[in-house]
């Protein structure tokens, strides 16, 4: 995609930047952050932005397809840790994937939001959106090898969190 171009063009700026050692930077590739308190307005909202307002609205979740694509969902707590360790090390010129390492499918995910939610709603089935049978995982080694780092909050405690901040 021209978003990924973009991201692609940013980190080989950065590696220009820091050859020459008159600065210092690492880049970080983050998967799908979520949270409490995550935006929900404009752009495009997460999957689970969009069906936990639906549950809480007392509607059913909508997956996409046949809810196979698989997706890497990484807590924000877990983000911020991985961005402090990356800053306070005295290296630089990496590239580091930031996830959970495990794929969940959107399947998986919702009924997860739906236990969460304490909620006895059935998921509805739209058409396949663009995601269709993707596969989006972090390898996450570099980054534990380096730094020390791996993502803490497991996927149903960051869910549990993000639905009591709604």
């Amino acid at each position: 995609t021209v978003y990924g171009i973009s991201k692609l063009c940013g980190e080989q700026l950065l590696a220009h930047a820091t050859a020459g050692q008159a600065m210092r930077g690492d880049s970080l590739r983050f998967f799908f952050v979520y949270g409490p308190r995550q935006f929900s307005g404009t752009g495009y909202p997460s999957v689970i932005v969009k069906n936990f307002e639906r549950i809480r609205a007392g509607q059913p979740p909508v997956i996409f397809g046949d809810g196979s694509q698989r997706l890497d969902y990484v807590y924000v707590d877990d983000v911020v840790e991985a961005l402090l360790r990356c800053m306070e090390s005295p290296s630089s010129g990496r590239v580091f994937n930031v996830g959970s390492g495990i794929g969940t499918s959107i399947e998986a995910l919702t009924a997860t939001m739906l236990r969460v939610a304490g909620a006895s709603l059935q998921a509805l089935h739209g058409p396949p959106d663009w995601t269709a049978g993707s596969s989006r995982v972090a390898s996450i080694d570099a980054i534990r090898a380096a730094l020390g780092w791996q993502p803490r909050v497991t996927l149903e405690q960051g869910l549990r969190e993000t639905w009591h901040a709604l």
